[in-house]
């Protein structure tokens, strides 16, 4: 027979093994970031999370990067200001990153190009199992278009190399890195 756990003692496992504080700080700033940063600030930089103390941001440019740093301490007080005492920030990180700022594109760009998206599911590993087939079938195809259209394996991996060349690009970058002196 198993002995049921109090509470409290389950409560403190999940504290021990899981982030929290990362978590509740990073939701605490998310629902004050935008009113205290103003519309500008707010639309050039994102949230990303709240670490002991420290707010990391990604911002669209170099630029506000650096205008953020000139900013910061007076952003720090007044976030402060407005999250004491559930929360106080010490420091604010920036790094442009401008896939926070650009959606995921909804199809493929590309003409021809091959790919498999995994889609969230129930049925957990049999979809997996099949979807890795499905990866599998769909590069099989995919190798066998290249090599009918002027393609030959490489000499090394065997990978479609276009046909100027006797190993592709990978294996030539071993080459070249492993006779390097």
């Amino acid at each position: 027979m198993i002995k049921a756990k109090p509470i409290q003692a389950i409560l403190e496992d999940m504290l021990q093994h899981y982030p929290w504080e990362t978590a509740h700080a990073t939701r605490l700033m998310g629902q004050v970031w935008a009113d205290t940063a103003g519309p500008t600030i707010a639309r050039n930089s994102r949230l990303v999370k709240v670490q002991q103390g420290t707010l990391h941001l990604a911002v669209t440019t170099g630029m506000w990067s650096q205008e953020l740093q000139f900013m910061k301490p007076d952003l720090i007080r007044r976030l402060n200001d407005r999250l004491a005492p559930a929360l106080t920030i010490t420091d604010i990180r920036m790094r442009v990153s401008i896939r926070a700022f650009t959606p995921a594109p909804k199809e493929r760009q590309h003409v021809g190009e091959r790919g498999f998206y995994l889609h969230e599911s129930t049925a957990g590993e049999r979809d997996l199992g099949r979807a890795l087939e499905k990866a599998r079938d769909r590069y099989r195809e995919a190798v066998k278009e290249w090599l009918e259209s002027g393609y030959h394996p490489c000499h090394i991996c065997h990978s479609p190399t276009l046909v100027e060349y006797p190993i592709c690009g990978v294996c030539e970058g071993r080459e070249n890195f492993s006779n390097h002196p």
